[in-house]
């Protein structure tokens, strides 16, 4: 199996491919779960890491079969450039390569009640149902499992993580400030998208997504500017991972004024 997901950009696809064939020969030979690092170009807040186990003195090989030393959480920027500075750690990209009988060991292992309603599903399958006759079998046994990300459950505790280090040209365009990674700025910087107009003066490295709008830029830098509808964000580049607390805040507001996300 190979786990992969929908919204990731990968310029590089010939070497990604290679690599993904490398992993499965991996996973299947060693009954390891191996998972792809990002080598990282910049200190990223935005991303977890992986710490690559290598001796003192050693570096890290791209595209080579690594032990993982352990999974980080999501850093502040200070952790983030000793991260980079280090060599060791790349970035998580949440892809994985296992085979069947690996990750349902891992399960058995680590995620015994995950595993035991496995048991109970196979059951469900075994009877023959197909369609919703077998959706309204299997429901109930779905709603009986813990609401844990596999990551948590099973990748940061495995034994059996491999990481090959890989530079494929990744990007997971999971805030505006990626769009910087993929389409071209003008003279000064700045990334405009889906927007009528923008005028611009004195004004650099901005991001601007504001459709049928003409925006004016004056005296700004590394500043976000999205228009959807009648809805204004304005934010630093810096702060554009935290753009979600502005989202949580706007769905409060919209409760707490009995209104529709179309209003």
């Amino acid at each position: 199996m190979i786990v992969l997901a929908s919204d990731h950009m990968i310029q590089k696809g010939k070497e990604f491919r290679e690599i993904l064939q490398n992993a499965v020969d991996e996973a299947t030979k060693n009954s390891v779960i191996v998972t792809l690092g990002i080598k990282p170009n910049r200190p990223e807040t935005g991303y977890g890491y992986i710490e690559v186990s290598v001796k003192a003195g050693e570096s890290i090989n791209l595209c080579m079969v690594h032990r993982v030393k352990r999974f980080r959480e999501k850093p502040n920027l200070e952790t983030a450039e000793q991260y980079f500075a280090s060599g060791r750690h790349m970035w998580n990209s949440g892809m994985f390569i296992f085979t069947t009988e690996t990750i349902f060991k891992n399960f058995e292992v680590l995620m015994m009640d995950h595993f035991l309603i496995f048991n109970e599903l196979k059951k469900v399958i075994a009877t023959g149902s197909i369609g919703e006759d077998l959706t309204c079998l299997a429901r109930d046994h779905f709603e009986n499992f813990d609401k844990m990300s596999i990551d948590f459950g099973i990748m940061e505790l495995s034994s059996t993580i491999r990481v090959i280090p890989v530079d494929i040209g990744w990007s997971d365009i999971g805030s505006f400030t990626a769009l910087t990674e993929i389409f071209p700025g003008d003279h000064n910087g700045n990334v405009t998208r889906d927007t009528a107009a923008v005028l611009v003066q004195d004004s650099s490295h901005n991001i601007v997504v504001a459709k049928n709008s003409v925006v004016s830029l004056l005296g700004v830098e590394n500043l976000i500017v999205v228009r959807n509808g009648d809805n204004i964000l304005v934010a630093h580049r810096d702060r554009g991972q935290e753009i979600k607390k502005i989202v949580s805040q706007y769905n409060n507001y919209l409760r707490e004024n009995n209104l529709s996300m179309s209003q």
